[in-house]
């Protein structure tokens, strides 16, 4: 061996790359064609010496390693082989199916969307809390969002008058009392037997909060299996409409 060098810059031109110098003669070039079967096995062991054997490690995914001898002016002994290390691919897992939108019922005549209207309720908070006896209950709160609305729209300028959820008629007994903003406050029941739906009503609003912003209503359940969004509202789900004093507009919120 003559020199050996480790220098590696594929990006010059012409590349550098790794080289290793042997010098050496033959009797006639017949006597060295008869080591090219070597160079090619020898090729073949020193390559995959650098990877690691015949499987490339997961560093070298993607890469190409390659060996190579060359002969001089001669040109009697040269040989080149080479390793691609593919990279691994993996499979697009599916994505998850969505869950279904549940279904918005209605219980009077008046528009539901939620898109042009001055204020829509949060998604509903649990919490700890306690009935008007002390006893441990459960809060179902959601709190009162203005957005903003185009006055193209009739019920942009709707009042903020009364909220209706929907719930399970099952579930009626476990309702202790409603608050607003923490203090207590008044509600009644709606029953449309006509489509098999209870609504507990929580009515007067325009009155008790003329600025209905960051307002928070809640409904203390008495613990056990109705305390839960999905066991206390309407088929596992909680509507709750706004409604105007008018009942012209009555945004469904599903929370």
């Amino acid at each position: 061996m003559t020199s050996c060098s480790g220098a590696y810059n594929p990006a010059a031109v012409p590349p550098v790359l790794p080289r290793i110098k042997v010098c050496g003669a033959f009797f006639s070039p017949e006597d060295g064609v008869l080591l090219q079967p070597s160079i090619s096995t020898a090729l073949q062991t020193w390559v995959e010496f650098v990877v690691g054997g015949s499987a490339c490690p997961r560093s070298l995914k993607g890469y190409t390693v390659a060996g190579s001898v060359e002969a001089d002016a001669s040109g009697c002994l040269e040989g080149f082989y080479q390793q691609e290390c593919r990279a691994e691919l993996f499979p697009l897992l599916p994505s998850p199916p969505r869950p279904p939108v549940p279904p918005v019922v209605q219980t009077h005549v008046c528009p539901q969307s939620t898109a042009n209207v001055p204020y829509v309720l949060s998604t509903v908070n649990v919490s700890a809390g306690r009935d008007q006896s002390g006893a441990n209950a459960t809060l179902l709160c959601t709190t009162v969002l203005p957005q903003s609305c185009s006055g193209d729209f009739s019920c942009c300028s709707m009042d903020f008058a009364k909220v209706e959820l929907i719930i399970s008629p099952t579930c009626r007994g476990a309702l202790r009392r409603t608050t607003l903003n923490g203090r207590e406050v008044s509600y009644s029941w709606a029953f449309y037997d006509d489509i098999g739906l209870t609504a507990v009503k929580v009515p007067n609003l325009q009155n008790l909060v003329p600025q209905p912003g960051a307002a928070q209503l809640c409904w203390v359940l008495r613990n056990g299996p109705c305390a839960s969004p999905s066991a206390f509202c309407n088929n596992g789900y909680c509507q709750a409409n706004v409604f105007s004093s008018d009942n012209k507009c009555c945004p469904a919120n599903l929370i």
